[in-house]
C-alpha cells in the first residue's frame, strides 16, 4: 500500500500496571477494629515472620485465617479487582476471549497483618504465588501521626533526597532508572517506580514480580497494613 502523507504511531513502553483502590470509610473502620483485636490477642494467630522478608523487631507479622467472616468484604473487593486487572491485561495483549486464558479459579492464597513500630522496615523483595499468574496486594490501615506530620499533600512526587518525608512509605519498582530524579526531564525517561504514602484505606494491587519495600520511620505510633497474594488459575492450568 502506498503512503503519500506522513503518519505517526506512539508505542508506549510501560511494562505493566498498578491498581489503586480507595475503600469506603465503613469498610476501613471495620478492618481497623479487626486489626486492633488481632494485635491485642496476637498469641492466638500464627507468626508469619518465617515466610516474609520484613525486619520487624517491635511489631508483628501475623497470618490471618482464610475463612474469617469479618474479612469477606475485603476478600470480595480483592477478588473483583484482581479479575478486572487480569481481564484488562488480556485486552491489552489481544488475548481476551481466548478459552485457554479464561479464569477457572481465583485463589486468595494467604493474608497477613503487619504492624510496624519505630525502626521496623521491609527490605526490597517480591512475592510468590501457587499459580504462575499471580498478583500481590497490600492495604494501609493505620498511619502514625509522626508520618502524617511530614507528608507533603501538595507535592506527592517527592524526592528521596528530602529528609523525613519518605518515612514509613512503601516503594514499588517496575524498572531501573539510569538517571537521578533531577535528571528525569533531561533523560526523557518515565518514572520506573513510585513512593507511596501509607494512606489509610488504600489498597494497591500489582504483579507478584514487582519489587517493593517499606522504609522505617521515626517517632511514636504503629503503622498497620494487611497484605494478600492472589493466584489466578486460567483454563490453561486447570489440571
Amino acid at each position: 500500500m502506498s503512503q503519500k502523507e506522513a503518519s505517526l504511531e506512539v508505542i508506549t513502553c510501560g511494562i505493566s500496571q498498578v491498581y489503586k483502590i480507595k475503600m469506603p470509610d465503613e469498610d476501613l473502620e471495620n478492618l481497623k477494629l479487626y486489626a486492633a483485636e488481632v494485635l491485642s490477642s496476637w498469641t492466638k494467630y500464627a507468626d508469619y515472620t518465617y515466610n516474609l522478608a520484613g525486619h520487624i523487631k517491635k511489631g508483628k507479622q501475623l497470618r490471618l485465617p482464610d475463612n474469617e467472616d469479618r474479612l469477606k468484604n475485603y476478600y470480595a473487593m480483592l477478588s473483583e479487582a484482581s479479575a478486572d486487572y487480569y481481564h484488562t491485561y488480556l485486552n491489552r495483549i489481544g488475548k481476551r476471549g481466548d478459552p485457554s486464558y479464561e479464569i477457572k479459579a481465583m485463589q486468595l492464597q494467604d493474608t497477613w497483618l503487619n504492624s510496624y513500630y519505630e525502626g521496623d522496615y521491609n527490605p526490597n523483595h517480591d512475592h510468590g504465588t501457587l499459580s504462575p499468574i499471580g498478583l500481590s496486594s497490600f492495604t494501609f490501615l493505620n498511619t502514625p501521626d509522626c508520618i502524617k506530620s511530614v507528608h507533603d499533600l501538595e507535592n506527592p512526587h517527592i524526592s528521596a533526597n528530602e529528609p523525613d518525608v519518605l518515612d514509613g512509605h512503601t516503594v514499588i519498582n517496575w524498572g531501573y532508572s539510569y538517571n537521578s530524579a533531577d535528571q528525569q526531564v533531561e533523560s526523557l525517561q518515565f518514572e520506573q517506580g513510585i513512593h507511596l504514602y501509607p494512606e489509610e484505606g488504600t489498597t494497591y494491587i500489582f504483579p507478584k514480580w514487582m519489587d517493593h519495600q517499606v522504609y522505617p520511620f521515626r517517632g511514636e505510633g504503629v503503622r498497620i497494613s494487611m497484605a494478600t497474594n492472589v493466584s489466578i488459575w486460567p483454563a490453561k492450568y486447570q489440571k
